[in-house]
């Protein structure tokens, strides 16, 4: 350290001035500017100054300014100088030296001496520098080689440089020299791998250096640096142009109006436009501007909206489904076919957009877009799709819907928090039955339940099920589900879609057995022709559906009861079949036991 200590005293007595010669040539400087009548006065600028400055830069426009200042106390000494302090850049603060670099190659475009003298001092320090091997000296040589290799990115160098310098570190070849060389071409190597001229030249160096570490006994550390070395000269890959699709436009202007002018405020203004555009003949598919393309696009894929814009959509589809209902039909189809199509595929990467969707239909239907039977068979589809009760059960697993995911009962819950309590006010049945639907569903899964999920049903009953019983186990919601009468059934009809009466079981048994079929036109046939059921008819209905309810639920029982069986005798055959293949795979030792006297003399 000595040594270097001497060597840079000696090159600032060398070439650097002495403070009454800088004072001298460096005075102040005031500039003064006229820009259309106004007078611009300058700060007054020093050598001293600007110097002082150089370390404290930290960006390029810092930089750019440094050069600039410069230029007004430029003078011979003031160059040698200049030159002086940026070859003593701090060895700790390595983030200086591209904005050193930069500086430079401003400068040496208009004051030549400037880069030649950093060069020439760099190239001397760095043959200096070679000849030692301290190793309290690698900050500095890495300091050195990577001022080398700014500038040679700056061009403020010949290109040759950089190679003379991996030539005297390949002559001798140590871990110090090594680690400086691999510091050289990460520095610059990528930028001469692409020029024309030092191609060929970086590719012979790679290769040298690949041959010289096979030979060499080194260390992990070594050889990750050389590799590293080896990838930051490679090429990067060209990226494939992004295509951009050919739309029209109407197609532009959809898209505008949904994606960028569609909010609360500009509500109104969007439908009207909207309403504006060429409907006549998009019912028929005849589209030539593929307007009908851009609406269903923006109006299906709502997940490129910004959440807070999906309701305002919805208020958007209403209004146009008011003039154009085939529109309306057909945007509720396409989307309730992405819900099902999310459940089949189940795909983790798609959650935000599911989740998207089933709040987009929440919202239709608080826009009266879509009705309750729709929200209920929704309902009906997400906690029942894929499993063969069409209802979770406790114990069984499903390929579609394991016991461990919980993402349908965030769906189910996003669902219903957008329907809000409007749900329950045309129909308290199926606000009970939506109620009943998802505790069967959180029930049947693996308790607890993750704190997200708890907290989104606890909300959802405290703000739209509120006053609908909770259930502490599924079979109490189950038999709750049995008393509705819903187990096991299509989904709920209007009440004139039921052409005719259903029969009452116990009637057709009692025809069956004394040996008569019963005919459905003499059945009530007075009151067929008036069209209404007799109060009679109406028990006997009522008895038979609870009794039907009843045996359902029996033979659920026993079959849960059966699996359950099953499942402990597998348990316990399995438990004992282990034991049996410990003790036959266990080491027995011979028996080492003290025989008493008294047993020894009787034998």
């Amino acid at each position: 350290m000595l040594e270097y200590q001497e060597f840079i005293a000696q090159r600032r007595n060398g070439g650097e001035l002495t403070k009454e010669a800088g004072a001298d040539d460096a005075g102040t400087l005031t500039v003064v500017a006229a820009a259309g009548g106004v007078q611009h006065t300058l700060a007054a600028l020093n050598l001293t100054d600007v110097l002082r400055r150089l370390p404290l830069v930290t960006s390029r426009s810092e930089a750019d300014q440094v050069a600039v200042d410069f230029c007004y106390v430029n003078s011979r000494t003031s160059r040698r100088a200049l030159i002086s302090a940026l070859i003593e850049a701090p060895r700790r603060h390595m983030f200086v030296i591209p904005l050193y670099a930069r500086i430079i190659a401003t400068l040496s475009a208009y004051f030549p001496e400037v880069g030649e003298g950093v060069e020439a001092e760099l190239r001397r320090e760095f043959s200096w520098l070679a000849r030692k091997r301290f190793r309290g000296l690698l900050d500095t040589r890495l300091k050195n080689i990577l001022f080398i290799a700014e500038l040679v990115k700056f061009r403020a160098v010949p290109l040759h440089v950089p190679f003379g310098c991996a030539r005297i570190l390949l002559d001798q070849l140590h871990v110090q020299n090594i680690e400086v060389l691999c510091a050289l071409l990460e520095g610059c190597g990528r930028f001469l791998r692409v020029q024309p001229e030092t191609t060929a030249r970086v590719l012979v160096l790679l290769d040298e250096l690949a041959r010289r570490r096979r030979t060499l006994n080194l260390d992990d550390r070594t050889l990750q640096m050389i590799e590293n070395a080896h990838i930051a000269c490679e090429l990067r890959r060209a990226r494939a142009a992004p295509t951009v699709k050919a739309r029209t436009p109407y197609e532009r202007y959809v898209r505008k109006l949904m994606y960028e002018d569609l909010t609360a405020d500009t509500f109104g203004t969007v439908s009207v436009q909207l309403r504006r555009l060429p409907w006549r003949g998009l019912a028929q598919q005849n589209d030539p501007q593929r307007v009908r393309h851009a609406l269903m696009s923006c109006f299906t894929k709502v997940w490129k909206l910004k959440h807070a814009h999906v309701p305002v959509a919805a208020k958007v589809l209403e209004e146009i489904g008011r003039v154009h209902p085939w529109f309306r039909v057909a945007v509720v189809d396409a989307v309730l076919e992405r819900v099902q199509l999310g459940l089949e595929h189940n795909e983790f990467a798609r959650s935000q957009r599911r989740i998207a969707e089933v709040s987009y239909v929440g919202y239709m239907f608080a826009c009266n877009v879509v009705g309750t039977r729709e929200i209920l068979d929704l309902v009906r589809l997400l906690v029942g799709h894929g499993h063969r009760e069409r209802m979770p059960v406790p114990g069984r697993s499903c390929a579609l819907d394991a016991s461990n995911d919980y993402f349908r009962a965030r769906l189910v819950c996003t669902l219903l928090a957008a329907c809000g309590s409007q749900i329950g006010q045309n129909d308290a049945r199926a606000m009970y039955e939506a109620a009943l639907l998802v505790q069967m569903y959180v029930l049947a899964k693996d308790q607890p339940l993750p704190v997200d999920i708890d907290y989104n049903v606890e909300a959802l009953f405290d703000a739209v099920f509120t006053g609908i019983p909770r259930y502490e186990a599924w079979a109490d919601a189950a038999q709750a589900m049995v008393e509705l009468g819903s187990v096991g059934s299509e989904p709920v009809q209007p009440a004139t879609a039921r052409a005719e009466p259903i029969q009452p079981t116990a009637q057709i048994a009692e025809e069956t057995e004394n040996g008569t079929t019963p005919d459905p036109g003499d059945v009530n046939s007075d009151d067929a022709e008036t069209g209404e059921m007799s109060p009679e008819m109406a028990e006997q209905l009522a008895e038979a559906e609870m009794a039907e309810a009843r045996r359902q639920m029996e033979a659920l029982d026993a079959l849960l009861e059966r699996e359950e069986e099953e499942t402990l005798e597998r348990e316990f055959n399995k438990m004992m079949l282990e034991s049996t293949d410990a003790r036959r795979t266990e080491r027995t030792g011979a028996l080492d036991v003290g025989i008493p006297m008294n047993l020894i003399g009787r034998s």
